[in-house]
């Protein structure tokens, strides 16, 4: 027999009506998560008064969720299949720029080490989230974002806390578009190098010597010595002191808060 089928294929919320989440009161609201299948009656994404905004409109063919028949669900986290074959939504309307989540991490509203941040400008998320992004950025004309990536959520769907941008550690994500990984972007095989020595650890720039620098003093904390916010993080490094404390007025606290900017630098 013939089905229509409802599939969810993402951690999603059904809806009354068509609008935002935050606009949506939560006895008009039904979690399901990714993988649950509904058989449909019928399903549209527009009517004589237009569009959706981007939602799915079904109806059950059999039973109700929480007393009703009806309820829409964001297009973007749910497809329709006729006898096994995918009808919505098309192919070309799937394309989309995404952020996907590689690891276990921390997304941020500054880009700063987590130790520097208060708890109300963070936010935990498992490896395997996905956001559809509106846009992202590695730079800014000022300059990069200390190794994070600036993204800015699509939908108020997905907003988090209330808020489309944010950033999160570089190396724990990947922008993806139709598919295809575009940042980082990938690099370029080498020839594997002979043998050597293993690299040592990098080093935080010598202390100056009086003179040579022009600008605020800062003590590293567990007896690093002195440095100053225009002398650079390791020696011949384009990243200074200043970049990494916010021109002094945040040195670091521990020890491993100035071995992870040795690091990054």
């Amino acid at each position: 027999m013939v089905k229509q089928v409802l599939k969810i294929t993402r951690d999603a919320v059904l809806k009354r009506r068509p609008e935002p989440l935050g606009n949506v009161p939560d006895n008009e609201q039904f979690r399901v998560k990714a993988g649950t299948e509904y058989e449909i009656q019928s399903y549209a994404w527009a009517d004589a008064t237009g569009d959706f905004d981007e939602h799915i409109k079904f109806a059950l063919k059999e039973g109700n969720i929480g007393g009703f028949n009806t309820w829409f669900v964001f297009n973007r986290f749910a497809e329709v299949e006729f006898d096994g074959e995918n009808v919505y939504p098309l192919e070309e309307q799937t394309a989309i720029q995404v952020l996907r989540i590689n690891q276990d991490t921390v997304l941020k509203r500054r880009p700063l080490p987590a130790a520097e941040l208060k708890p109300d400008e963070m936010f935990t998320i498992t490896k395997g989230a996905l956001y559809d992004l509106h846009s992202y950025a590695y730079a800014d004309a000022t300059g990069n974002f200390n190794g994070h990536i600036k993204f800015a959520i699509d939908t108020p769907e997905q907003y988090i806390n209330g808020f489309s941008t944010w950033y999160v550690y570089a190396p724990h994500a990947q922008v993806e578009f139709d598919g295809l990984v575009v940042y980082p972007l990938p690099k370029e095989a080498a020839p594997a190098p002979a043998p050597a020595p293993a690299p040592a650890a990098a080093k935080p720039a010598a202390p100056a010597a009086a003179g040579s620098y022009k600008g605020t003093k800062i003590t590293l904390p567990g007896g690093k010595g002195t440095v100053y916010t225009d002398q650079p993080i390791v020696p011949g490094g384009v990243f200074t002191w200043g970049e990494a404390t916010h021109g002094g007025s945040r040195p670091p606290q521990k020890p491993e808060h100035a071995n992870n900017i040795v690091a990054a630098a």
